[in-house]
């Protein structure tokens, strides 16, 4: 990485990056609190440790010089950026990590540190997957009565919502496709995709891959009939967390075979003692984890025993089935944060 230039910088570079900065600072506070360089961009950037399972470190970022310096910090807990804020004081970046840090609410947040801000799709967020999904479907459905649409585009979300297994899942649009997910937070676990196309047809795909497109259909009702008709059996409504994608690659880095299901890294997920767990305890949601074919047996092992709720039945199965893959061909177990 290029120098700092300290004129910009100020005493980060003097420092030896952010982290540095904020542990002095939280140290002169007399504040116990773990603070961590960026792996990207230690200079500039740092994390809050937080001892809430499910929620990220406090991301912590400098800009500016002189007198316009500041420190901008966001929350993200289960995929979703819940709160975030700036300030030109380096001890309310601390006073905030220590609320983040040890679960306090969006609302106690704000009322400590005003600078801080959050929406009310984060705190439906907060309050749990079931209020988060039907809000997000309550806005979606006024946004689209409020102003223009792609054709065909309100009532087949108008529809869809009218479905009970469709609205239980979480909805969002990209590029007038409308998309339903058995998550909540991003990356998303991608289980249903409407396409309106020109000729007033729809598209339907089980995910955002051209490849999974299971059809096309005249209507609205038939497009919502053939994408029901091939949601998992059991999906259920969709939970906290991030989708993760599993697959198996060789050593070269091919793609040999690709879940269906993957994991849905959520509360469950991310509360497994690691020193019990090795293998999944250390899934991460933001980056890719692999296992090689002496580390798939114990993982195994640990899927064999999992509390009930961590992993669905259907991705329990799925995932025995590709270690079996791995284990007969000497590759490689990828759980992807890019589904």
């Amino acid at each position: 990485m290029a120098a700092v230039d300290p004129d910009v910088y100020l005493d980060l570079a003097a420092e030896g990056g952010l982290a540095a900065v904020l542990e002095r600072v939280a140290a002169d506070a007399g504040t116990p609190l773990a603070v961590t360089p960026d792996r990207w961009d230690a200079t500039r950037r740092a994390g809050l440790a937080a001892s809430v399972p499910d929620r990220h470190p406090l991301s912590v970022e400098f800009s500016g010089s002189g007198d316009g310096r500041c420190f901008r910090m966001y929350g993200l807990s289960m995929g979703v950026t819940l709160i975030e804020g700036a300030t030109s004081d380096a001890r309310d970046v601390i006073r905030a990590g220590v609320a983040w840090g040890r679960g306090a609410s969006l609302r106690e947040m704000r009322r400590l540190l005003p600078f801080l801000r959050s929406d009310e799709l984060a705190e439906a967020h907060e309050r749990g997957p079931a209020d988060a999904v039907a809000l997000q479907w309550r806005q979606m459905l006024d946004d689209a009565a409020a102003r223009w649409s792609y054709p065909g585009y309100r009532p087949l979300l108008e529809a869809a919502h009218a479905v009970p297994e469709l609205r239980e899942l979480y909805p969002y649009s990209s590029h007038w496709r409308l998309v339903l997910s058995a998550c909540t937070g991003f990356p998303t676990a991608v289980k249903a995709v409407f396409l309106p196309l020109e000729d007033g047809r729809y598209g339907v795909r089980t995910t955002l891959s051209p490849e999974t497109t299971v059809g096309e259909a005249d209507t609205v009702e038939d497009a919502l009939a053939l994408a029901v008709s091939h949601l998992p059996a059991g999906l259920g409504p969709a939970v906290a967390g991030t989708g993760v994608g599993v697959q198996v690659r060789s050593w070269d880095g091919t793609v040999e075979a690709r879940g269906k299901h993957g994991v849905i890294w959520g509360p469950e997920l991310a509360g497994l003692d690691p020193s019990a767990f090795p293998m999944l305890g250390h899934v991460m949601p933001d980056a890719d984890t692999v296992f090689n074919s002496r580390q798939v047996p114990t993982l195994l092992e640990e899927i064999a025993r999992l509390p009930p709720g961590v992993v669905p039945d259907e991705s329990a199965r799925e995932l025995r089935e590709l270690g079996r893959t791995v284990l007969d061909g000497q590759l490689l177990l990828w759980f992807s944060a890019s589904p």
